[in-house]
């Protein structure tokens, strides 16, 4: 009885262990969350590519609309207003979109492209 008594306070340690700690994504977007309201503003450092679209302009990340499995972050390059970046949570995972706008609004022909984490990854990084 007494080593029956034991396994059972083991176990249920085990799974009240378990079930306290959250898994990284979790945490990674609970850190997001924190940012919400905030804006974060950069410029490119380095450029392998030669794509002049980001050079010498200020870039600037918004993270401004956070709902529970849903956070939009519009990211501004120079006076180019055209990109949000969509970020979903679902099923233990997390979804990337790049939504593209024109100035009046209209989806840009290439939009909403990005793909889902394919682990729970890290509590900072996603991949």
């Amino acid at each position: 009885m007494k080593i029956l008594i034991t396994a059972l306070f083991a176990v249920s340690l085990a799974a009240a262990t378990s079930a306290q700690t959250p898994q990284p994504n979790e945490t990674f977007w609970k850190n997001l969350e924190k940012l919400c309201g905030k804006a974060f503003a950069g410029t490119v450092v380095a450029d392998t590519t030669g794509d002049v679209r980001f050079k010498d302009k200020s870039m600037v990340m918004h993270v401004r609309s956070c709902q529970k499995d849903v956070i939009r972050i519009p990211f501004v390059v120079g006076d180019d207003l055209s990109r949000t970046w969509v970020l979903t949570k679902k099923k233990g995972r997390i979804l990337l979109k790049h939504d593209h706008r024109h100035k009046d609004g209209k989806p840009d022909e290439v939009t909403m492209y990005g793909g889902w984490t394919t682990n729970v990854g890290m509590p900072h990084p996603q991949m």
